[in-house]
């Protein structure tokens, strides 16, 4: 009787005391081979995910690689030899809140057309347009921009529209029957001569009807460009 008193009593104090025993457990853990051994078991996780993921996107590569065989472009290497791609620094943001131009350092690299230049994020994700150079710095304005504009489409289900810059940019001119939706990835349009083609711009946030174009929609974007995430930028022009 005495025993199973004395278990009782003991499975009690260990109830009412469960905190405070996992957190000296816990300490006493972390100073021996426990702590080695998560980390080592987290990352060999980490490996195994990005295995995973590299395998996933050497299979997506394969498979884009035959549809474009299958559409006539076998040489995947070759590139247009009009369009020129530059790298350069962007100097200053103006103004620093929601940049509307940006200064960028090209170095001794003269543009031929400046205004032919789109210019991108190193992800490839569209910033704005040059507008003109003076020695070896570029002015580019933004699609925060309320000056700037582009051809914007979304490629399934296919439709159009322009690109009007600002602190909220929209684009309009969309037909009112457009399957447009929120979430919608809009890239430069291949109908357009304003930048260059299939450029990342952003994803549709909202859509409304356009109260003085009852035949179109309008809609607001959330652009991919993230200001002051990176100095190096892209540009794509010839």
């Amino acid at each position: 009787m005495k025993r199973k008193l004395i278990l009782l009593f003991a499975l009690l104090t260990i109830f009412l005391n469960l905190h405070n025993i996992k957190r000296q457990v816990n300490i006493v853990l972390l100073q021996t081979a426990y702590l080695p051994f998560i980390y080592t078991r987290n990352l060999v996780i980490l490996l195994q995910k990005t295995e995973q993921i590299c395998s996933e996107l050497s299979k997506e590569n394969q498979l884009l690689r035959e549809s474009l065989k299958a559409g006539g472009v076998d040489d995947l290497s070759s590139k247009p030899t009009s369009i020129k791609v530059l790298v350069g620094e962007i100097q200053s943001f103006s103004p620093l809140g929601i940049p509307e131009e940006v200064l960028i350092k090209v170095g001794d690299k003269l543009l031929q057309n400046p205004e032919s230049y789109s210019v991108t994020d190193l992800k490839g994700n569209l910033i704005g347009q040059v507008k003109k150079q003076s020695g070896g710095v570029v002015l580019a304005i933004t699609l925060y921009n309320s000056n700037f504009r582009a051809g914007v489409e979304n490629k399934n289900p296919f439709y159009t529209g322009l690109l009007i810059g600002g602190k909220s940019p929209t684009v309009v001119y969309v037909p009112f029957d457009a399957e447009a939706k929120i979430g919608d990835t809009l890239f430069t349009s291949r109908l357009s001569s304003l930048l260059q083609p299939d450029i990342p711009v952003g994803t549709v946030s909202k859509t409304v009807k356009d109260s003085l174009n009852p035949i179109f929609i309008k809609l607001y974007l959330t652009p991919f460009f993230k200001p002051f995430t990176s100095r190096l930028v892209l540009l794509y022009g010839g």
